[in-house]
């Protein structure tokens, strides 16, 4: 077994023209912060926007759809919606935008497209972001399902499965304390992780994006 540790093998792995990445650099995240406040801050972003203008073809994450039900939590604007919604609208080339949206009565009244805190980042990760923080301010996070594995020796551990997508620092996070594994029936995402490392595991995910785990059945319907 290589041990990535020594200084010897360090040296050996420069010589060779590979450079090493902190875990730090690796897994660079967002400042952790409260729901409710990631939320206000997004309001006063949109408070800062001019009108939103005619949006054609806007569709908009439901939160009144299970959490574990990802895919069907898309629909187009209705009439009735009222409130702050996560969105995507279509441009003239390439694919939708990611924003949030103020919507009043069905009609977008102020949007800002993502992301706005990291320029370099995709606009969905600031998108997915958000929409945990509205699920938990809703009163329903979402989740992720722990169950031990069928392994043996090094394939022993836990068995994550995610029912919605998580931004990209999320998913290095997942990626250097265990690994990707073919998606349990359900899930979007499925993951094997050491038994070990699963209390700070459910420790990031709800300090990060406020989920919750749980043990009974997911279902995503994907």
């Amino acid at each position: 077994m290589i041990d990535f540790a020594s200084t010897e093998t360090e040296a050996q792995l420069s010589a060779l023209g590979l450079r090493m990445i902190r875990r730090g650099q690796w897994v660079r995240r967002p400042s952790e912060i409260e729901a409710g406040e990631l939320i206000k801050r997004i309001r006063e972003r949109l408070s800062a926007a001019g009108p939103a203008g005619t949006v054609e073809g806007m569709t908009v994450i439901d939160t009144a759809v299970k959490v574990t039900h990802y895919r069907g939590r898309w629909r187009p604007l209705a009439g009735s919606d009222s409130g702050l919604f996560v969105a995507r609208r279509p441009q003239d080339y390439g694919a939708d935008l990611w924003c949030v949206v103020l919507v009043t009565e069905g009609v977008p009244f102020r949007l800002v497209d993502l992301p706005v805190d990291d320029p370099a980042a995709p606009g969905h990760d600031e998108a997915w972001r958000v929409q945990a923080a509205l699920d938990a301010a809703s009163g329903s996070p979402q989740v992720f399902r722990a169950t031990p594995s069928s392994g043996t020796g090094a394939s022993a551990g836990m068995t994550v499965d995610l029912f919605s997508p998580l931004p990209r620092w999320a998913e290095r996070h997942l990626e250097l304390v265990g690994m990707s594994i073919p998606r349990i029936s359900g899930a979007l995402r499925s993951y094997r992780v050491p038994e070990v490392a699963m209390p700070d595991l459910a420790d990031f995910l709800a300090s990060m994006l406020w989920m919750r785990q749980v043990t009974g059945e997911g279902r995503n319907d994907s």
